[in-house]
């Protein structure tokens, strides 16, 4: 007899853990779809890098750049195109 009330509250305990678990689960859902939609968003809005908006390098910009690299290790490249202007 005491066997079986034990088994019953096993079984109630058993069931409000699935029940908790699945509310988790739920929830768990809920913040991923959330989490995707800001995403979503974000990638939209070119904010995917800590909130900074992605720069498109101009043409200028783009040419200064391969005038570094191109330069690079001769001493010029700091010369003529300084970092920072």
């Amino acid at each position: 007899m005491n066997k079986d009330k034990e088994e019953k509250k096993s079984f109630e305990d058993m069931k409000v853990l699935t029940e908790r678990l699945e509310e988790a689960n739920r929830k768990t859902e809920e913040l991923l779809q959330r989490q995707e939609e800001i995403n979503t968003h974000a990638i939209i809005a070119g904010e995917t890098e800590a909130g900074i908006p992605n720069k498109e390098k101009t043409e200028e910009e783009q040419s200064v750049d391969s005038a570094r690299n191109l330069l690079k290790g001769t001493g010029y490249g700091e010369r003529l195109f300084p970092v920072g202007e």
